[in-house]
């Protein structure tokens, strides 16, 4: 996660970045198994990052060995790289997963949305992490972090009153957090069920 600030020193402005951390990738992983599928990621990373770039065949391809390079440099402890589109399409089935796989962490949840400068978003999950172990609580982050949008998901289950108010206490947490980072709250709670 912590790359993100070296790819664009580097003059690299990628056309996407996301994140997802460990609660969505073992989320993500049990959907895929549940399809009959096999993953095409390791349940050993932090988090997982997807990143696109844009423009000529040959900028491309030089973009991609410099995201590559400087990943791997920061401690990623895998690459992959879509060799087609075939291969593309596959890696970013993930980042489309998210949603229905969040869903079966539990039977609602709570998604926020926040925004923090791009430096901080490391430090911010970390905190949306703490807040969840001090509520007892999962809560699910990813984001679009080329624009410092996350979307911190915490996992509940309305029918449990005690519940509900570590919920409320966790997202005026993260609200809270976001804001001491510089960054804001940039929707109000919404609650699914499923």
């Amino acid at each position: 996660m912590r790359s993100g600030g070296k790819i664009l020193a580097s003059g690299i402005t990628p056309l996407v970045t996301e994140i997802m951390d460990h609660d969505v990738m073992r989320a993500i992983d049990d959907l895929i198994r549940s399809r009959g599928q096999a993953p095409t990621f390791s349940l050993e990373a932090d988090a997982l990052l997807a990143r696109a770039v844009d423009g000529d065949k040959d900028a491309v391809e030089r973009d991609i060995e410099v995201i590559a390079d400087v990943l791997r440099k920061s401690g990623a402890t895998s690459v992959q790289r879509a060799r087609g589109h075939e291969e593309a399409e596959a890696l970013w089935e993930i980042r489309r997963s998210v949603s229905p796989a969040v869903i079966r962490l539990g039977n609602s949840r709570f998604g926020e949305d926040i925004v923090v400068p791009r430096g901080r978003i490391p430090q911010m999950v970390d905190l949306v992490k703490q807040i969840a172990q001090k509520y007892d609580l999962t809560i699910a982050v990813f984001g679009h972090i080329g624009d410092g949008n996350l979307h911190p998901n915490i996992v509940c289950d309305r029918r449990d009153a005690e519940m509900m108010q570590r919920v409320e206490a966790a997202s005026h947490a993260i609200f809270d957090a976001a804001i001491e980072l510089g960054g804001a709250a940039i929707a109000a709670s919404t609650a699914s069920a499923y």
